[in-house]
């Protein structure tokens, strides 16, 4: 796992704020212009997701969002519904209800550690 934005998204839990996903990938030398460096951050928030799950700890990549929208990337939804976090119908509002949820799930879990 990419310690160094783990830390990062560990700041912002604490913190209670929100990453773009260009300051994530300036964190490890990314460039999210790169369509092949943007899917090597899916692939450490993917790694960090799936570690994050085997110990019972809310979805912490719901923090980083994309400068364009507010919100994350289709990324994290997939990886969502493969740990079977997301279910039910592949719709934005479902979509945008489940991040809402997920995020004050993460500040909830994180205050005060």
């Amino acid at each position: 796992m990419n310690e160094v934005v783990y830390a990062r998204l560990l700041e912002k839990a604490r913190s209670k704020g929100l990453v773009f996903y260009q300051e994530v990938g300036s964190l490890v030398g990314l460039d999210m212009g790169s369509p092949d460096d943007r899917n090597r951050i899916a692939d450490i928030l993917d790694e960090i997701e799936r570690c994050e799950d085997a110990e019972g700890r809310p979805m912490i990549s719901a923090l980083v969002v994309r400068a364009d929208t507010d919100v994350p990337g289709a990324g994290f939804f997939k990886c969502a519904r493969e740990l079977g976090k997301l279910s039910g119908p592949d719709k934005e509002e479902s979509r945008l209800a489940f991040w809402c949820d997920e995020v004050k799930r993460v500040y909830g879990y994180w205050a005060g550690r």
